[in-house]
């Protein structure tokens, strides 16, 4: 995401949680490496069931990083969703507005 979006959704109120994908190295990396140093101020494990497919996800809050980039304007938090599988890397957000206590799942 852009300087000028992130300013701009910020301007206008808004939040905006934002997929950190791995074509951005040195922010994927910085942010990977901080989440296995910090313990989650918040956790969930979320059991899903679909057909024949079992999914087991840990949804995880962290802090944002101190030298995090001034691009991301106003980081809250980074998320980090992973599976129980061997073969799932796992994703990486970052929000504007995280709550403690927020309902992650359903």
């Amino acid at each position: 995401m852009s300087k000028k979006t992130l300013a701009a959704v910020v301007d206008s109120g808004n939040d905006y949680l934002v997929k950190v994908k791995r074509n951005q190295p040195k922010l994927y990396q910085q942010i990977e490496r901080e989440s296995n140093r910090q313990t989650p101020r918040q956790k969930v494990t979320h059991y899903e069931k679909t057909r024949n497919r079992k999914t087991n996800r840990i949804i995880e809050v962290f802090e944002p990083p101190e030298n995090l980039d001034p691009k991301w304007i106003g980081a809250g938090c980074v998320i980090k969703v992973s599976e129980t599988k061997p073969d799932c890397c796992g994703a990486f957000m970052i929000g504007r507005l995280c709550i403690q206590g927020l309902k992650l799942v359903d």
